[in-house]
């Protein structure tokens, strides 16, 4: 089975999204593996995002990030990243949850992994000890 790592941002988290997103996503045949609010350091986000660090918005991307917890979840299924690349959306044009609550390239709600190997290097980074991994 296929799996993805979601995070919530802090923005999300605030609107009170997490549960929206947790309902949908099982609705849609996902199975939640593991769950957990994390504090995110700016270590952390740079090792989450290596190379992005010359972006433009770099500084005002890791100050949200640290504002407040995120909350990362593992989800599996048949097509899991698909599905949760849908429900996260895009803010151009402006679908999913991104469409409706992002504000800016920033403060944009909701992270899904686009890739098997990110989902690999961020399951590995944010959930080694709970999944086994270390």
């Amino acid at each position: 089975m296929e799996k993805v790592v979601v995070v919530m941002k802090p923005d999300g988290v605030a609107l009170g999204l997490t549960e929206e997103v947790k309902s949908t996503l099982e609705r849609m045949g996902l199975l939640l593996i593991c769950e957990k609010p994390l504090q995110l350091t700016q270590e952390l986000i740079l090792e989450w995002h290596p190379g992005k660090d010359q972006a433009t918005f770099w500084s005002e991307y890791v100050d949200f990030l640290m504002s407040a917890c995120c909350h990362l979840m593992v989800w599996e299924g048949e097509d899991a990243r698909n599905i949760a690349l849908t429900l996260k959306g895009s803010t151009k044009p402006p679908t999913g949850l991104r469409g409706r609550y992002a504000v800016g390239r920033v403060r944009n709600v909701i992270h899904s992994s686009e890739t098997e190997e990110e989902t690999q290097r961020e399951l590995e980074l944010f959930f080694s000890a709970e999944l086994g991994m270390a």
